[in-house]
């Protein structure tokens, strides 16, 4: 055999090995990113899905001589079954008293 032919073989040899590891490193960095993807799909769903729970927000509004507590549902979803208890009012003076309306027993 002659030399020239024994480096031709040997230059398309590890042509061919690089050219096979480049294919390699490709597909494992495609595979990893795909995975990548679905995870974060899979996180962002279930924040959205959290999104969508009802949220109450509360607010006092002074009128007057009175206080009135303000409850605004402002999630996506309509809130259901909610009971608001009020045990004890601190800091009133005398009055320990609470009004509440209809509203407030349903």
């Amino acid at each position: 055999m002659n030399v020239l032919e024994v480096l031709k073989e040997i230059s398309e040899s590890i042509a061919n090995n690089s050219n096979e590891k480049i294919a390699l490193y490709s597909l494992i960095i495609s595979v990893l990113a795909l995975v990548i993807t679905i995870i974060f799909n899979v996180i962002t769903h279930k924040q959205y899905i959290r999104s969508l729970d009802p949220l109450l927000s509360f607010k006092l509004i002074k009128g007057k001589y009175e206080l009135y507590l303000s409850i605004t549902n402002t999630g996506g979803a309509v809130a259901k079954d909610i009971a608001i208890n009020i045990k004890e009012i601190y800091n009133n003076g005398n009055y320990n008293d609470l009004e509440l309306d209809e509203l407030s027993n349903s």
